[in-house]
């Protein structure tokens, strides 16, 4: 077996491993954000906690989650609809059925519907009146 011909490599390696444990290794290589995106204006609306924000196109959403570390999570093409919720309906019985995201769900009238989507950012389409 051919040994190094330097002595000093191998007398650095100890310090160079105590080095290396002291500052943590090698550091973990992040991924590789988006520096500029297309000029094409193609709008989606997006959620982060709840709340929504209108980007000019997903390539800014994902460069905007990439070095913000968030989790942005595209809700629908177009632009988000800035509304303040009416949260009154009648109690009136005039069963709909919704779906939304291949979910079917059934809301006590249409006002429901609407005041469902606006307060969760969903957009539930009626398909039918009556119970799912």
């Amino acid at each position: 077996m051919k040994r190094p011909s330097d002595p000093v490599s191998l007398a650095a390696l100890p310090a160079l491993l105590a080095l290396l444990t002291l500052l943590g290794g090698c550091a973990a290589r992040r991924p590789q954000c988006p520096l500029a995106c297309p000029a094409v204006f193609a709008p989606l609306c997006a959620s982060l906690d709840g709340e929504s924000r209108t980007f000019g196109n997903e390539c800014e959403m994902r460069r905007q989650a990439c070095t913000q570390n968030e989790d942005w999570e595209k809700l629908h093409d177009g632009e988000c609809l800035t509304r303040e919720c009416d949260l009154v309906c009648l109690a009136v019985e005039d069963l709909v059925c919704a779906t939304y995201r291949g979910q079917y769900r059934t809301f006590n009238n249409d006002c429901y519907v609407s005041v469902h989507n606006c307060v969760n950012h969903e957009d539930w389409i009626i398909v039918r009146q009556g119970a799912c």
